[in-house]
């Protein structure tokens, strides 16, 4: 899901001091299947920084699935759930806790959006 991280230069370093200062980070998402291969690409940046190429991460990826049944919307998740994973690392590999950071993730598919609020409520409900 997070198969290549194309632009990491500093270890993460600027987006873990960023969710540990409780700064915005903004995250952009996109999946697609062509000729029966999914993929999908992502990119986090520092919100108040987006011009820095240090403060962002890049990654692109093959999304797992049988060609015969793959979707777009399989892509999307892929993208939207690599975001999340990779924040998760730089949390766990900076031993980040907790973080007043919000996140906001850029996301074209109104189908992904809403199963994301559906999940949201959900855990919401369960508490």
């Amino acid at each position: 899901m997070m198969e290549d991280i194309e632009q990491l230069k500093d270890e993460g370093i600027v987006i873990a001091t960023c969710l540990r200062a409780g700064q915005a980070i903004s995250a952009w998402e996109d999946g697609s299947v062509k000729d029966d291969i999914g993929s999908h690409t992502w990119t986090v940046r520092v919100t108040n920084d987006l011009d820095n190429p240090d403060s962002n991460a890049e990654g692109v990826s093959t999304t797992a699935g049988n060609p015969a049944t793959l979707v777009s919307l399989r892509a999307e998740h892929s993208s939207t759930l690599a975001i999340l994973y990779f924040l998760q690392a730089i949390c766990s590999f900076y031993q980040i806790r907790t973080s007043d950071s919000t996140v906001k993730i850029w996301i074209d598919n109104m189908e992904v959006i809403d199963r994301i609020n559906q999940a949201i409520q959900q855990h919401k409900h369960s508490k």
